[in-house]
């Protein structure tokens, strides 16, 4: 699947609002390159971009997701969303076709200059303390959408304690795994580190979710 392909899964305001919000970003990115994150200012980007002030706060929210927005986090609760046909699976089956998936998502996520742009986002959670506690907030959310797909998709209750860990742990260790690309100065292909990563919170998740899965099937055979 090409970003193209991806991308046909949103209706055209979403697809121009996402062409937008890369325009925008990649114009940040270039400032904050040239003069450094914190002499920046939101206002010197929208003039820059060609766009207003308030329609960055609207599609970014905050600063620091100028440089930490990227495409990942939708694309990734998409194909969670769609693994095995979208039908009502068991927490274990859904992992499965969610691993099946998942090389196709690095395709979409690392084409077309990914890895170089993930690169530069790094560097700026390394360096800058408001971009690295905007990364804790956003990986907060994508923790409480990942759990609220899986919990529809397989039947079960998000507030489940054992969802939550897995969820939780799933979520955290895809921060853990850049956050060693980037202390590593990249020396490992991203693609190979994620894909090491996604098999390793995968296989976790199983285990986690073992429980749940016997928990599930019982319930269902009553």
């Amino acid at each position: 699947m090409t970003e193209t392909e991806s991308s046909s899964h949103a209706g055209p305001w979403e697809r121009k609002k996402r062409q937008a919000m890369r325009h925008i970003q990649g114009v940040a990115f270039d400032l904050f390159d040239e003069l450094g994150y914190r002499a920046v200012a939101v206002d010197r980007v929208a003039a820059t971009a060609g766009v207003s002030p308030s329609s960055i706060y609207r599609y970014f929210g905050t600063k620091e997701m100028l440089v930490l927005y990227d495409e990942f986090d939708q694309q990734l609760l998409e194909l969670l969303e769609r693994a095995g046909g979208g039908d009502l699976m068991r927490p274990l089956d859904l992992l499965e076709a969610a691993r099946a998936a998942v090389p196709t998502l690095l395709d979409v996520v690392l084409s077309g200059g990914g890895e170089n742009q993930f690169k530069r986002r790094m560097r700026y959670v390394l360096t800058e303390p408001d971009v690295k506690a905007g990364l804790t907030r956003q990986t907060e959310d994508l923790e409480a959408s990942i759990r609220a797909v899986a919990a529809r998709r397989s039947g079960t209750d998000p507030d489940d304690l054992t969802i939550r860990i897995a969820t939780t742990s799933a979520a955290w260790a895809f921060n853990a795994a850049m956050d060693y690309w980037a202390r590593s100065n990249f020396a490992e292909p991203l693609r190979e580190v994620l894909r090491r990563a996604t098999g390793i919170i995968i296989d976790g998740a199983e285990v986690q979710l073992a429980g749940l899965q016997l928990k599930t099937t019982s319930q269902t055979a009553m």
